[in-house]
């Protein structure tokens, strides 16, 4: 079982995000206990150039407004085994993103920050199980490909790069149209147990 997994949903093109403007709402979150798991602390790397931006450190896994890749968006890293399926814990993974996006995107203090949810990142950080090879792509479709019919339906899927020093990625682009609150009904049965 993949321990080590995350993913990603891209902020709007256009949104002109000032990464410290993020430090204080994610403070609130802890405070007000506003996402599911253990909250623990804020961190600002956003000094570090398309490195990780801000960090909500969890206990179970990490959330950032992540400037990797040179896109701005909403990454969760689960870091604690999970005891369900690989689709299912991605599930919990792009949930923790989405609630994530609906707290941002109703905050007064970020008037402009959107969140484009057609297209998901699915990072895989297990080098030993998943390299970052066009065979371990291929082993791991299937499983990725429940994933992506069960949070988008028509769904396709691409190896996001081939360097294998990098962890596997892959993008998970939907076929229709799709919205927050719809991709928020869909994972709610997704939990982070």
């Amino acid at each position: 079982m993949l321990q080590r997994i995350g993913t990603k949903l891209y902020l709007a093109d256009g949104c002109d995000l000032d990464p410290a403007a993020l430090i204080p709402v994610m403070q609130g979150w802890i405070q007000r206990r506003q996402l599911p798991g253990l909250l623990i602390d804020v961190a600002d790397y956003s000094h570090a150039h398309h490195g990780p931006g801000i960090m909500l450190i969890g206990n179970e896994g990490d959330l950032s407004v992540d400037f990797g890749e040179g896109r701005a968006g909403i990454l969760y890293v689960r870091k604690r085994e999970h005891a369900s399926s690989l689709p299912d814990g991605l599930l919990a993974c792009v949930r923790q993103c989405l609630l994530a996006a609906e707290l941002l995107q109703r905050d007064n203090s970020l008037p402009d920050l959107q969140v484009d949810v057609r297209e998901t990142r699915v990072i895989l950080s297990d080098r030993l199980r998943a390299p970052n090879t066009p065979e371990a792509f291929a082993a791991l479709r299937g499983e990725l490909a429940i994933f992506a019919y069960r949070l988008y339906g028509d769904a396709s899927l691409d190896r996001a790069n081939d360097d294998p020093r990098d962890n596997l990625a892959v993008t998970v682009s939907a076929a229709d149209e799709h919205n927050l609150a719809g991709l928020l009904g869909r994972t709610a049965a997704a939990s982070m147990a």
